[in-house]
């Protein structure tokens, strides 16, 4: 549980509405709004995707690899880590605010084998250096560019 934590607040940091990734790729016109990302793992395997839609998708790759560089040269901005973690920790709480989020909750945690309340006591305790270590988990000698192309 405290690795998904860790990589929900890395990805957030490297290339969330927050983020200065995700402001100069929308700037230049690169993304839209549509641009995600996520993290999904099972034993014995995780990947981390970033999707949507441009039409410069190796420029996107490309400045995406300069950031993680850059993250891992120059650190994790504390401020917007503790922005970032306090916003997700805002949406985990509101999931509580439904019967349908805690039934997903409940089916989550079946499926990682975690208790109900794990993601809410990570989120208050994992620091900017735990955050850190993930880089490790996005290599360039690891990463694949697939683009699909619209029927002319």
């Amino acid at each position: 549980v405290k690795e998904r934590v860790c990589t929900g607040i890395l990805l957030e940091i490297i290339a969330g509405d927050a983020s200065p990734l995700y402001e100069e790729l929308i700037n230049e016109g690169l993304i839209n709004d549509e641009f995600s990302f996520e993290y999904f793992t099972g034993t014995g395997y995780s990947a981390v995707i970033f999707e949507g839609e441009s039409h410069n998708p190796k420029k996107v790759a490309e400045k995406i690899k300069r950031e993680i560089e850059r993250l891992k040269t120059d650190g994790i901005n504390k401020k917007l880590f503790s922005a970032v973690r306090c916003g997700m920790y805002g949406n985990a709480i509101r999931v509580f605010n439904s019967v349908e989020g805690i039934a997903m909750q409940f089916v989550d945690c079946a499926a990682n084998g975690s208790g109900l309340f794990d993601e809410i006591k990570y989120l208050k305790s994992v620091t900017a250096e735990d955050v850190y270590k993930r880089l490790n988990l996005l290599e360039n000698d690891k990463t694949v560019l697939s683009v699909i192309n619209p029927k002319e």
